[in-house]
Order: structure tokens, then C-alpha cells, then sequence
């Protein structure tokens, strides 16, 4: 757990300095780090919550899990589109 913890705090750090960049591509590679985090974390919930080593409590986990990974998946998809919009 505090393997984890330190870890979050690393994500926490780099997110935060990315949030002063004015640039979205720039924002992009921590973006896509979290996700892939995030989705890692969601399939290893999924697992151990399918063969019963976690409580009911972890649902929450999970669900937390999810909500954070479909906002940085809404986050590249804006990118993305404001891409588009800029480049025509």
C-alpha cells in the first residue's frame, strides 16, 4: 500500500505540473498516462473483486476507478476534436 500511495502522490505531483502548461499537446502524455493507470487498476479491481479477494467496499474502488478513467478519456477526446476545429 505504500508503494501505491507514493505512487499516487508521483501521478498527483505530475498532474498538477502539467496543469500549469498552456498547451494541450503538451498535456496529452499525462493524460494518457493516467489512463492507462487507471484502466490497469480497473482490470486488476475487476479480477480480484471476480475471485473474491476484495470486499463489497471495493466496489467503490472500482467505481471510482472507472469515473476517473472516463473523464480522461472524455479529456482526450475534447483534445482531440479542438485538434480538428484548430487544423480546418
Amino acid at each position: 500500500m505504500r508503494l501505491l500511495g507514493a505512487a499516487l502522490i508521483g501521478f498527483g505531483v505530475t498532474n498538477w505540473i502539467y496543469s500549469k502548461s498552456k498547451s494541450l499537446e503538451a498535456v496529452l502524455p499525462a493524460i494518457y498516462g493516467n489512463l492507462v493507470s487507471l484502466s490497469l487498476a480497473t482490470f486488476v479491481d475487476i479480477i480480484d473483486l471476480t475471485v473474491n479477494m476484495l470486499n463489497r467496499a471495493s466496489w467503490l474502488i472500482l467505481g471510482l476507478h472507472v469515473v476517473f478513467a472516463s473523464a480522461f478519456t472524455y479529456c482526450i477526446i475534447l483534445i482531440k476534436k479542438s485538434d480538428v476545429l484548430t487544423q480546418n
